[in-house]
């Protein structure tokens, strides 16, 4: 089953990472084309601001196994990646995800991303519970909306990704992405009754101790 780094940074002031035709573009572009030529690299990246962040540039990386990710970045990590400092201001963190049922979503016009947050003990049968719940909300919420093209979710391998909003707090993460066909079509649903009581459910499920949301677009680069 393929596994999906996830990765934040934080994005110097000023800069258009997204435009390949700056430096700064040509810098991020080229670094992960480095990653993805790299022996033993990940098959895929996707990348791409908060649309109401752009502070923020996330990453994503479809790998077989965290041990294959562990692996490329202790023999190449270090040196694909030396050019990001000059573009990027800190790492926020570099997690692992499933992604049910694949990362095709990301390439989406639009993904809106759904972040919800549980303690980092939650049980097994917790998580099931969690992640049935939250299939349900997204096929009543979304799967019917003709500008949704995707959807996918997932669980972060790890109990310790920061907790947006909430200082030092670490926790679990159940994650779900809605693949829409433009802004428009995205914006008109967000001001939905149907949204919002979606967006209430997910927010409401048992254990939750967090919720945070954003907009991207990806560009992607594959392994060939």
């Amino acid at each position: 089953m393929t596994i999906t780094e996830v990765g934040c940074m934080g994005v110097k002031p000023g800069l258009n990472i997204m435009n390949q035709v700056t430096w700064e573009g040509q810098i991020l572009t080229n670094t992960w084309k480095t990653v993805i030529a790299k022996p033993g690299g990940p098959y895929r990246v996707y990348w791409g601001l908060e649309m109401d962040n752009t502070s923020r540039v996330w990453a994503f990386f479809d790998w077989d196994s965290v041990e294959q990710h562990q692996k490329f970045a202790q023999s190449h990590g270090a040196e694909a990646v030396k050019h990001l400092p000059e573009i990027c201001t800190h790492g926020e963190f570099t997690k692992h995800l499933t992604m049910v049922p694949s990362s095709d979503v990301l390439r989406s016009p639009l993904i809106e991303v759904l972040l919800t947050y549980f303690t980092a003990d939650i049980t097994r049968s917790d998580k099931a519970e969690a992640s049935v719940n939250l299939e349900t909300i997204l096929a009543k919420t979304f799967a019917g909306c003709s500008s949704v093209q995707k959807l996918a979710h997932g669980w972060g391998l790890q109990n310790d990704f920061p907790v947006r909003g909430k200082e030092e707090q670490l926790g679990s993460i159940l994650v779900a992405f809605v693949g829409w066909d433009s802004v428009g079509a995205q914006t008109e649903f967000y001001e939905s009754d149907a949204y919002n009581k979606g967006v209430e459910l997910i927010k409401n499920m048992k254990g939750n101790i967090g919720f945070y949301s954003f907009r991207m677009n990806c560009q992607h680069l594959e392994r060939h």
